[in-house]
């Protein structure tokens, strides 16, 4: 930061790359998710138990009326503490 500030000031010239992952929890297919994690030798046991928590979620959109409820399948639930440990395997 120190250097990006300095090269403002002395009217230099700046690039930056931005990434925002803010989606890329929206993205991640359930089942994508559980054969990297097999892959990278979790037990079959533990597995199972993602893939439960994975896929026990659904989803009601309401704008004037409640839909009918579908099933997520796609996406590693925020605001959770193995939300980001799920992403982090992807």
């Amino acid at each position: 930061m120190e250097q990006l500030n300095q090269n403002f000031y002395d009217g230099g010239i700046m690039q930056g790359i931005f990434l925002d992952f803010s989606k890329a929890f929206d993205t991640i297919k359930h089942q994508i998710l559980v054969d990297k994690l097999l892959y990278y030798n979790l037990s079959s046991d533990a597995s199972i138990l993602i893939q439960c928590y994975l896929s026990t979620r659904e989803q009601i959109l309401k704008i004037n009326h409640k839909s009918s409820s579908r099933e997520v399948k796609i996406g590693v639930p925020q605001g959770s503490v193995i939300g980001p440990i799920l992403f982090l395997t992807i």
